[in-house]
């Protein structure tokens, strides 16, 4: 443990020089509002696109509930028939069901084009600048602390010590996963060409599942609503590490951090600790959901206000130290 805290301190520039650790601080500042404006485009330029269906016809194999979730946009948004938002459920449920290719090759290309310089919204929350920008300066903070490249500082704290032992992982996870994603690739091209609408890999492997375990995601989800799910992994997480976590009902997304932190201190010291979760996609914009102040160039306003959905309260019997690999 000290010597993983030894090493943080190291990563952080502790023991460079005043100028160098006056540049590392440049750096670090910059490539975190970087990284902040590179999710913010990629939100919002999913929000910016929508996809309107008039044409009953284009919803078929699609899951009732994903047409319920369109047709209730659709009324949101004063449109007739159905309005499908570029969320990664959506995105997810109609590449994997939908029959139409038109309607599979219009989500598609907006999901892969979000935030860059082609697609529907060109241009409009271009990440390209923002790469540019961002690649030379994690390759200039890697050299002052000691590296040769961002790829051996980012992996000086995993498990894998250098690039050529994750190439190696990767070359020997092919070979174990070749001969079944081969016979998988087979069933797969039977179903595509006996199939008369042309699918694309997506919704032919979801027919692929289907055919060999006579079963589909839709037909399974009744078994799995969600306070069972979360019962389940709060369930397995205290049983491995001894934590007990409870829903806090009442605190919602428009509790500020202060008053979080109050409440959490209001505890016996070291016995609870608090934890945001949201389990559904949310369709704001990034300024909407509190992640930016537009009155404000700080990308974290004081009064930060959370989108979570809930919050968790977490008891542990013991706490275990951070090992980091």
């Amino acid at each position: 443990m000290v010597e993983n805290a030894l090493r943080d301190f190291r990563l952080a520039g502790v023991d460079l020089g005043p100028k160098e650790k006056t540049r590392y601080c440049e750096i670090a500042q910059r490539l975190a509002q970087l990284a902040t404006k590179f999710s913010e485009n990629v939100l919002d330029a999913g929000r910016a696109y929508t996809r309107s269906v008039t044409d009953g016809a284009e919803l078929a194999g699609l899951p009732a509930n994903a047409v319920d979730r369109a047709a209730a946009d659709a009324r949101e948004a004063n449109q007739a028939g159905w309005l499908f938002k570029l969320d990664q459920p959506t995105y997810m449920t109609v590449m994997a069901s939908a029959e139409s290719s038109q309607l599979r090759r219009d989500i598609y290309e907006a999901w892969i084009t979000r935030a860059s310089e082609v697609g529907p919204s060109a241009g409009r929350f271009d990440n390209i600048p923002i790469i540019a920008e961002i690649l030379p300066l994690r390759h200039e903070l890697a050299r002052l602390v000691g590296f040769d490249n961002f790829a051996e500082y980012a992996l000086a704290t995993r498990m894998a010590k250098s690039s050529k032992q994750v190439l190696a992982f990767l070359t020997t996870w092919r070979a174990a996963a070749f001969r079944r994603g081969a016979t998988s690739f087979r069933i797969w091209r039977n179903l595509r060409a006996a199939s008369s609408t042309r699918g694309t890999w997506r919704s032919t492997a979801s027919g692929c599942r289907k055919a060999v375990s006579r079963c589909s995601q839709e037909a399974l989800r009744p078994y799995f609503p969600l306070p069972k799910v979360l019962g389940g992994l709060f369930a397995l997480i205290q049983r491995l590490y001894g934590i007990t976590v409870r829903e806090r009902p009442g605190v919602g997304r428009v509790a500020p951090l202060r008053a979080l932190l109050r409440s959490a201190r209001s505890k016996r010291a070291g016995r609870g600790r608090v934890l945001p979760g949201s389990v559904f996609a949310r369709r704001e914009s990034a300024a909407a959901r509190g992640w930016t102040n537009a009155s404000s160039p700080n990308p974290y306003p004081r009064e930060q206000r959370f989108p979570w959905r809930s919050w968790y309260a977490i008891s542990p019997r013991r706490w275990v130290p951070d090992r980091r690999c």
